[in-house]
């Protein structure tokens, strides 16, 4: 869905105001891309035709006028790695960054996956977010200091940024991360699959599938996911409703925009889950996946999805031993 940019009272933003942000931040974008001609390259190779029907083909399904998709161009693509994050998509400019070597550095942990591919996945996870309901509140609102106090809904998530300057972010703070994450990756491996299965010359899509499966391998955001499909799981077994109904109502929220602290949601989930959860669920960030042991544990999967329960107990070891390897690998620098 296109960014809906709105003053802190709700009213639309200045249209004029709107188009020569955009237009000044395209040309910066350009003149961005010709610092990186290997990435460009690769960005080439993207079949993003295929990319934007697969996303239209979802909002049909959810029963959405696909004209309304918001879909980030490869214009808008562009490559920095000075940032923390393999890539990110900024509702606030509409642009995705990518960390090329970051994504070198991941794909060695990719078997029969290379960087072509692995951009491909990231890419796919960024658009996904795009795709998402996203609003910006009080983007042109400065104070008396020059700062802004920035409200972003993406999806299911809930940012509240404090900017400094055009886009120095200098305080935030989110909601429903870690359930957004979740159902923004999961999608992302559907279509991840997809494009794979419909381009054979990029190797053999069983590999692709195999690396999303071995639960013993550490990927993005698999705490998340095990999370939504968790939640998944309990609500099918409480409802009767089968788990793609579930999955395909989670999607449609998630292009809504729907919020999880509406007190209607706060009911559904007291009677699904329990009181705190809702809590618990709003607090858990990307930052800190592990957070979703706990909420996983106490959904009792092992008496509704036992294999499921299994698959993530995997995921869950997996993270365990890469959190501890780094601790350590982090306390040895230090004592030296």
């Amino acid at each position: 869905m296109p960014v809906e940019f709105l003053k802190h009272s709700g009213e639309p933003e200045d249209q004029v105001l709107l188009k020569t942000r955009d237009l000044v931040f395209r040309k910066e974008a350009a003149l961005r891309k010709k610092e990186n001609p290997e990435f460009e390259a690769l960005l080439a190779k993207v079949d993003f035709v295929w990319i934007k029907s697969a996303f239209r083909e979802i909002l049909i399904k959810s029963s959405v006028d696909p004209e309304r998709l918001n879909f980030v161009d490869p214009e808008l693509i562009i490559s920095d790695n000075s940032i923390e994050d393999v890539a990110n998509h900024n509702v606030m400019t509409g642009a995705i960054t990518v960390n090329l070597d970051r994504i070198k550095e991941a794909t060695s942990n990719k078997s029969d996956i290379g960087i072509l591919q692995s951009l491909i996945m990231v890419l796919l996870h960024e658009e996904v977010h795009a795709f998402s309901r996203n609003k910006c509140f009080g983007y042109f609102e400065y104070d008396y200091e020059g700062k802004r106090k920035i409200k972003i809904q993406s999806g299911y998530t809930r940012h509240e940024a404090v900017v400094k300057g055009r886009e120095e972010i200098i305080d935030s703070s989110h909601s429903f991360e870690l359930f957004d994450e979740g159902v923004t990756e999961k999608l992302s491996r559907e279509l991840v699959v997809s494009y794979f299965g419909g381009h054979t010359d990029l190797g053999n899509v069983k590999a692709v599938r195999s690396f999303y499966e071995d639960d013993d391998k550490v990927k993005h955001y698999n705490l998340g996911v095990s999370l939504v499909e968790a939640m998944m799981a309990k609500i099918a077994n409480e409802s009767g409703v089968s788990g793609d109904m579930v999955w395909q109502s989670i999607i449609r929220g998630k292009i809504d925009g729907e919020n999880l602290s509406d007190n209607d949601f706060k009911d559904l989930f007291a009677e699904t889950f329990t009181e705190k959860f809702i809590e618990d669920l709003a607090r858990a960030s990307g930052d800190n996946e592990m957070r979703a042991n706990f909420m996983i544990a106490s959904l009792n999967l092992g008496k509704i999805d036992p294999d499921l329960l299994t698959r993530i107990q995997k995921r869950i070891d997996a993270e365990t031993r890469l959190n501890f390897n780094e601790l350590a690998h982090k306390t040895t620098i230090k004592s030296r």
